[in-house]
C-alpha cells in the first residue's frame, strides 16, 4: 500500500509527465499527420481520459488508504476495550484475593471462591469441590444453582468422569462440550444443562486442596485461554485464603481445647479436692458427734451423699470438656486412653475386651466418631446406669466392625418414651447414621443395659 507521502509526489508529477509526454507526442508526431484542428481534439481527448484515469486511480488509492484506516482504527478500539476489560478483570481479581483473604470463616471462604470465580470469567454456574485427606469430595459448594434446584439433584457427586480427571491434573481443563468428553460420565437427573466446560485444581505447595469447576461461558462458544489464565492466577489466590482460613480454625481449635483443658484440670485439681475434703470434715463430724439424733445423722449422711453426687457430676463435666483427648489416635487407642479417663474419674468395674487389630483401617472422622460413640455411651453408664461393671467389647472380623458396651446398671424400658436425660442415646443414634451404621439397644428394668454398633469397613 502506498504511503501518504509518495502519494503527494505521485500526484504532482505524474500529471506533469503525462502532459509533457502529450505535448512530445503532438508535436513529434501528430502534427506530422494530423491537420492543426484533429491535432486539438486528439490532445484534448487524450487529456480527458488521463484526468478519468488518473482521477479513478486516485481515488481507489485513498478509498484502500481509507479503508485500512477504518481497520486499524477498528483494531485500535478492539485493543483499547480489550485492555479495559483486561484491567477490569484483574482489579476485579485483585478485589477478590483481598476479599477472600479478609475473610476468616472457611465456610464463608468457600463460597466467595466459587462465587467470584463465576464472576472472573462471565460463567452461568460455578462448583468448587474440597478433598479430605483421603482425596474423597468431603465438600461441594454451588453457585448459580438454587436451593430448590441442589436439592433435586441429590447427593455429592463422587469425582467420577470429568470431575475425576480434575482431580488428578495440577493444569486447567478447557472442553467446548463436557457431554463429548470419552470420560464424560453424563449428568443425574434433574441437572441443569451444561456444555462448556472449564476445571481449575486449586493447589497449595503441591498438595491438592479441591477443584473449580465452570460451566457454560456466558456470550461464547467457550472458554478462552484468557479464561484460563485467569483462573490459574485466581485458583493461586483461593488457595492461600483457603489453606489460611484451615489454619485460623485450626488455630481457634487448639485454643478452645488448651481451654477446656485448663477447666477440666482446674475442675479436678480444685473445686473436686476441695470438695472431697468438705466431705472428709463432714464424716470426721459425724463420728465426733457420737449419739446424736436419727435426724441429725440422716441429715450428715444425707450432705455426704449430696457432695459425691457434685463430685461424680464435676467428673462427667470434665469428661464432657475433653473431646480432643480422641484426636490423632487409633481406634484401639483411643478405647484405650477412654479406659483409663474412665476408670480414674468414675468408681466403675471398666474391661476392654479388643478382638481386632490394633490398627483397624479407618478414615480419621469414622474413627472419631466410633470414639465419640463410645465416650457417650460410657458417659450414659455413669450418669444413669447406677452400675458396678461395664464390659467395653471391640470385634473386627469378615469386614464388619462391632462394638458392645454392656453394664450390670438398673436399665430401663426401651419401650418407654425417651426423656430428656436420653439425649445421649439420639446422640449416638445420628452418628451411627452418618457413619452408615446401625445401633442397637437392649436393656430392661433391673437387667443392665446393651449397646451394640455394626458397622461395615466399607461404609
Amino acid at each position: 500500500m502506498i504511503s501518504l507521502p509518495k502519494l503527494r509526489w505521485v500526484a504532482i508529477g505524474l500529471p506533469a509527465a503525462f502532459l509533457i509526454g502529450l505535448e512530445m507526442f503532438r508535436s513529434l508526431v501528430l502534427e506530422s499527420v494530423l491537420a492543426p484542428s484533429l491535432t486539438r481534439l486528439a490532445v484534448l481527448g487524450a487529456m480527458l481520459m488521463g484526468v478519468v484515469v488518473f482521477s479513478v486511480a486516485i481515488f481507489r488509492v485513498l478509498e484502500a488508504m481509507q479503508r485500512r484506516i477504518v481497520h486499524q482504527n477498528l483494531e485500535l478500539l478492539q485493543l483499547h476495550r480489550e485492555a479495559e476489560r483486561r484491567g477490569q478483570q484483574l482489579e476485579a481479581l485483585n478485589e477478590a484475593g483481598i476479599s477472600m483473604t479478609e475473610e476468616l470463616s472457611l465456610e464463608a471462604v468457600l463460597q466467595k471462591v466459587v462465587d467470584f470465580s463465576r464472576g472472573l470469567v462471565r460463567a452461568q454456574y460455578g462448583a468448587l469441590s474440597v478433598f479430605d485427606e483421603d482425596g474423597a469430595i468431603s465438600q461441594f459448594i454451588t453457585s448459580g444453582i438454587t436451593a430448590e434446584e441442589k436439592a433435586k439433584i441429590g447427593h455429592l457427586p463422587e469425582g467420577r468422569g470429568v470431575l475425576g480427571i480434575i482431580k488428578g491434573r495440577d493444569k486447567p481443563l478447557r472442553l467446548a462440550n463436557i457431554a463429548e468428553h470419552p470420560q464424560s460420565a453424563g449428568f443425574p437427573p434433574h441437572h441443569p444443562p451444561m456444555k462448556s466446560f472449564m476445571g481449575v485444581p486449586i493447589v497449595y505447595k503441591g498438595r491438592v486442596l479441591g477443584s473449580l469447576y465452570l460451566t457454560n461461558k456466558e456470550g461464547a462458544q467457550e472458554f478462552s485461554q484468557e479464561d484460563e489464565d485467569v483462573m490459574t492466577m485466581f485458583a493461586t489466590q483461593a488457595a492461600i485464603a483457603i489453606e489460611n482460613a484451615i489454619l485460623y480454625e485450626k488455630v481457634q481449635s487448639l485454643a478452645v481445647m488448651e481451654e477446656r483443658d485448663r477447666i477440666g484440670k482446674e475442675l479436678h485439681d480444685g473445686i473436686i479436692q476441695s470438695i472431697y475434703a468438705i466431705g472428709l470434715g463432714l464424716e470426721d463430724t459425724a463420728h465426733q458427734l457420737g449419739d446424736v439424733s436419727p435426724e441429725v445423722k440422716d441429715r450428715l449422711n444425707h450432705s455426704l451423699e449430696d457432695l459425691n453426687d457434685v463430685i461424680r457430676d464435676i467428673r462427667n463435666y470434665i469428661l464432657d470438656l475433653r473431646p480432643q483427648m480422641l484426636q490423632g489416635k487409633t481406634l484401639v487407642q483411643g478405647l484405650e486412653e477412654l479406659a483409663m479417663e474412665f476408670r480414674a474419674n468414675s468408681v466403675l468395674d471398666l474391661e476392654l475386651r479388643i478382638d481386632a487389630p490394633h490398627n483397624v483401617s479407618l478414615p480419621l472422622e469414622a474413627t472419631l466418631n466410633l470414639l465419640q460413640i463410645a465416650r457417650e455411651g460410657l458417659t450414659n453408664v455413669i450418669k444413669h446406669a447406677s452400675g458396678t461393671k461395664v464390659v467395653v467389647t471391640l470385634k473386627a472380623q469378615n469386614g464388619t466392625l462391632e462394638m458392645l458396651i454392656e453394664d450390670d446398671g438398673t436399665g430401663f424400658d426401651t419401650k418407654a418414651p425417651r426423656s430428656s436425660h436420653r439425649q445421649g442415646l439420639r446422640n449416638m443414634e445420628q452418628r451411627a447414621q452418618a457413619l452408615g451404621g446401625k445401633l442397637t439397644v437392649e436393656s430392661a428394668p433391673h437387667r443392665g443395659t446393651r449397646l451394640r454398633l455394626t458397622l461395615s469397613n466399607n461404609s
